[in-house]
């Protein structure tokens, strides 16, 4: 098995006991930097990240945490553990540019205290109205334009984009419109007069 096989396996195994094992019989393919850097980010886009293989790539493999990982994981007490344990020069390296969603306000408050000086320039497109609604108040501008309009009206999230409306003032595209309307929302009054 080579290490692109390995990536595959860690971007699914979700139990300890099955990861030890592929370790155990191929833990020489964990002694490059790289690959070792690799392997956390794969095990990171696991839909079930396990704390446990978390905390044997960071602490027996030594591997470092890297935006793509920031960006990839969604299990709060994960990215905790994560943020908690990074050295000051993988802190200065992480790059958040491309984040498009805060699953929750307390993902949203680790990120934006952990950071504090990151320009987060994605639209939040994926996150909650909650979440939005939260990042309106900490006034995260530059996490809003008309793409976050305009997405969110692309899938009938109207309630969202309602708030949009009403307490931002970036618009939205002309299609959006259409897009509503296709969606069923056309007799909504705050969109015959956007």
């Amino acid at each position: 098995m080579g290490y692109f096989t390995l990536e595959s396996l860690l971007g699914f195994i979700e139990d300890f006991s099955s990861y030890i094992n592929v370790y155990q019989h191929y833990k020489t393919l964990f002694h490059s930097d790289n690959s070792k850097d690799k392997s956390l980010a794969h095990h990171a886009r696991n839909k079930k990240p396990n704390i446990e293989i978390v905390k044997h790539l960071r602490n027996v493999i030594g591997c470092k945490v890297n935006s793509y990982v920031i960006l990839k994981i969604t299990d709060k007490d994960i990215l905790q553990y994560l943020i908690d344990g990074m050295t000051n020069d993988e802190l200065s390296l992480i790059e958040l540019d491309r984040l498009y969603e805060f699953p929750d306000i307390e993902t949203a408050n680790l990120m934006i205290n952990t950071f504090p000086s990151t320009k987060f320039n994605q639209p939040l497109n994926l996150s909650s109205l909650e979440v939005i609604q939260h990042l309106h108040q900490l006034q995260r501008d530059e996490m809003f334009n008309i793409a976050l309009m305009d997405y969110k009206a692309s899938i009938g999230d109207i309630e969202t984009v309602k708030f949009l409306h009403y307490n931002r003032n970036e618009g939205c595209e002309d299609h959006t419109l259409d897009e509503v309307a296709t969606n069923g929302e056309l007799e909504n009054p705050i969109l015959k007069n956007h």
